[in-house]
């Protein structure tokens, strides 16, 4: 393997590890699979492992070729990225589905 090859695929894999920030996602496993027995949390773990591999599986492989049949360019999407993750950010998300915790009050979806 030529410098160059491992330059990028180091630069790839510092970029996915952050992307995908597996210390940032342990407090939500933990705190999602608390009520699990180990054996179910064996399990979950090992679905969402398998679910994150094909996922990148697929993106790494089809990637391109999903984005020319939607007709989306790089630049779109690197635009587009930020933007839906500013969207559904962790605190934005956390209000929703758990009231609001800053007022120790309980919100539905409509009344939010």
């Amino acid at each position: 393997m030529d410098p160059l090859s491992f330059s990028v695929y180091l630069k790839f894999f510092i970029g996915l590890t952050a992307i995908i920030n597996p210390l940032g996602l342990l407090p939500v496993f933990v705190s999602l699979t608390s009520q699990q027995t180990p054996q179910e949390r064996l399990r979950t773990n090992t679905t969402a492992n398998f679910a994150v591999m094909v996922i990148l599986w697929v993106s790494m492989f089809f990637g391109q070729i999903i984005l020319d049949a939607f007709d989306i360019s790089i630049a779109s999407f690197r635009i587009a990225v930020p933007c839906g993750t500013f969207a559904v950010s962790p605190d934005g998300t956390y209000r929703y589905q758990c009231g609001d915790p800053y007022h120790g009050v309980d919100h539905d979806v409509a009344g939010y």
